[in-house]
């Protein structure tokens, strides 16, 4: 169920809802998402 939550937009958001919502099971904590520095380039 983690890979659907995760990588199936509307339906995994939907599987979390009836997972939080419906069964009361605690939210799904996802790992914060840090954008990457820039690639320095040669001069």
């Amino acid at each position: 169920m983690d890979i659907v939550k995760i990588h199936c937009s509307a339906y995994g958001i939907g599987v979390e809802y009836a997972y939080t919502m419906v069964h009361s099971a605690p939210e799904t904590k996802y790992p914060e998402y840090v954008v990457p520095a820039a690639a320095k380039t040669a001069a």
